[in-house]
C-alpha cells in the first residue's frame, strides 16, 4: 500500500490520466473525467464523473466518515458553525491568509482542517499545525475539547 501524501486523507479526487501509472488495482477513469480514489484499498472508489465539484462533494462525504483504518470513531470529525477564516502556512513560513475552515478531522497522525481559498471552489485538508485563525484567539482542536474553533 502507498502511504497516504501530506495533506491527503484517504479519500482523494484524481483525473484518469493522474493516476493511469498508479492504478495498479483497477482500472482508471478515463482522461478528462475524475473519479475518487481510495488510498487504503487502492481502487477507484466511484465510477468516473465529468465534473470535478462532483468528485470533490463524493470524496469530502467519504472523508467525513470513514479515517485510514474504517469508519471514523464518534467525535473524531467535528463541523465548524459558522465556518471560520483562517491563515494557512502553504511554504516555511509563508502564510496564506484567505482560507475558509469548515470542518476538522482526526487522523492517527493528528487533526486536518478542511480549507477553502477564497476564488477557488476546491478545498483542501491541512495539517492543524499549519492552520491559524484570522483572529488569533483560538487553537486547534484537542483530546476532550467540546468546542472547535
Amino acid at each position: 500500500m502507498r502511504s497516504i501524501g501530506f495533506g491527503e486523507l484517504r479519500f482523494v479526487v484524481r483525473t484518469g490520466s493522474e493516476m493511469e501509472a498508479a492504478a495498479s488495482g483497477g482500472s482508471p477513469a478515463p482522461g478528462g473525467e475524475y473519479g475518487v480514489w481510495d488510498y487504503v484499498t487502492e481502487r477507484w472508489h466511484t465510477e468516473p464523473v465529468h465534473l470535478r465539484e462532483e468528485a470533490e462533494s463524493i470524496a469530502f462525504g467519504l472523508n467525513l466518515t470513514y479515517d485510514r483504518s474504517g469508519a471514523r470513531p464518534d467525535g473524531h470529525a467535528r463541523r465548524v458553525d459558522p465556518p471560520r477564516r483562517v491563515e494557512v502556512r502553504v511554504i516555511a513560513q509563508r502564510w496564506r491568509d484567505d482560507g475558509t475552515l469548515d470542518w476538522w478531522v482526526k487522523e492517527s497522525d493528528g487533526w486536518y482542517g478542511h480549507v477553502t481559498f477564497d476564488g477557488s471552489a476546491t478545498a483542501s485538508w491541512w495539517p492543524a499545525d499549519r492552520l491559524r485563525p484570522t483572529d488569533e484567539l483560538s487553537s486547534a482542536p484537542t483530546e476532550g475539547r467540546s468546542s472547535t474553533w
